[in-house]
Formats: structure tokens, sequence, C-alpha cells
């Protein structure tokens, strides 16, 4: 990774901890975003020398000047969002925030949705503290790590032991700011002999670029059927 990639991203993380300090994130992330971007440096990004990446070439993300994001309010995005689904439960994310005007607000019987900030404030802050770092160990490329370093929130869904979900779960990440740097984290428990069918969208703004390194992690128990589908 040559010097200015380097600079730039560094530039970046420093004001990525001053937010997340800001928001009130607990000393343990801020020791796992740390963490996770001295492993990014050490990693760099994948090249076309290795055989998984001889057909992509990633040298633009490293020539562009990305930012955080940071919105006073939410974006007209109806245009963005289009025609709404029928009959689905719909968790809409613009720039890195949760829209509650655009998303679902109603709760589902065998389901519950929670975002990290939330998260990390009550009785369920260690066992997503453990996730996160199953996620860290267990990936040593690039943009994992860039999503654990600079996540501004995420959402943890639990779906309880032989429930049946007939909506669709929707998650839908919206982008409007030129060259915006997003790091969306979506973790999917489906409990045993569940069922459900969940959709992630990703959506940018026609002419404006952006950098978006996503992270679903997903753990299935025994018998549960799990439907997923990554749309952008």
């Amino acid at each position: 990774m040559n010097q200015a990639a380097i600079q730039n991203f560094s530039y970046l993380f420093d004001n990525a901890i001053k937010q997340a300090h800001d928001r009130g994130d607990p000393e343990w992330r801020r020791q796992q975003r740390e963490m996770a971007f001295s492993y990014f440096l050490e990693v760099g990004f994948p090249d076309v020398k290795q055989e998984e990446w001889k057909y992509t070439n990633v040298m633009p993300i490293m020539e562009k000047e990305f930012v955080l994001p940071k919105i006073e309010r939410i974006p007209d995005i109806s245009e963005l969002l289009g025609k709404r689904w029928n009959d689905a439960i719909e968790f809409v994310f613009v720039d890195g925030v949760l829209s509650m005007e655009h998303s679902t607000t109603t709760t589902k019987q065998g389901i519950e949705v929670i975002l990290f900030r939330d998260a990390m404030l009550n009785g369920d802050g260690a066992l997503l503290r453990s996730r996160i770092e199953a996620c860290l160990f267990d990936n040593s490329s690039a943009f994992p790590l860039l999503n654990q370093a600079f996540g501004e929130d995420g959402v943890w869904v639990k779906i309880a032991n032989d429930a049946v979900i007939e909506e669709h779960v929707h998650f839908i990440f919206i982008s409007t700011i030129p060259n915006v740097l997003l790091s969306p984290c979506v973790i999917i428990d489906a409990g045993h002999s569940s069922q459900a069918s969940l959709v992630q969208s990703h959506i940018g703004s026609p002419g404006v670029g952006s950098f978006t390194s996503a992270v679903t992690d997903i753990h299935v128990a025994e018998n549960a059927n799990l439907t997923y589908c990554k749309v952008q």
C-alpha cells in the first residue's frame, strides 16, 4: 500500500476515533477499532498478484481521498428508495445513520433487531463484543478489517427458536455523500428450526461515487432455514 493511501486512511481513522468517542463508544470498542486498523496497515489492500484478486484491481481505492459520513439531517431519498415492498420489515440507513422515518417501526414476534449502539449499553454488550472480535480474528483481508475499524453503527438480527417470519426483512443502505467511506455491519443469528428471508440492498446516488466495505456475519442453528440475498 502506497504512502499516500496510508496517510489518507490514517487521517480518516483518527477522525473516526474522535467521532466514536463523541458517540459514547465504550473503551473495548475503541480497542477493537485500533486493533483492526493496525492489522489493516500490516495486511494492506490485495493486488492482482494474489490469485483470488487477479481479475480485480483495487488500485483506484488507494488513489482516492475518502471522507467519513457526517450528516446534519437525512436528505430526501424518496427517488432512491423507489417503490417500497409490500409486507416487508424494512430498515433504511442513510450514509451510515438509521432513518427511523423511512424504516419499519413495528416489531414482529420472533424477531429482534438491535442496533450496535444500543447493544453496547445494555446486557448484550459482552456478547456483541465477542462476536465482533470473532469477525476480527477470522479475517485477514483488508476490507473486513476496514469495516471493523471504521464501522459507524451495525445491526444485530436475532431470530428466535422455531420462529417463522413470513415477511421479508430488508436492510437498505443508501449513500448520498461523494467519496464517502461506509462500513455497514450486519450480524444475523437464526435460532433452532427458525425460518426467515433477509435481503440486504446497497444503493448510491447517481453519479456519486463512494466506498462501501460491508460485513455480514451469519450464524444458523440446527434445522434453521435462512434465505439471504444481497443486491447492489
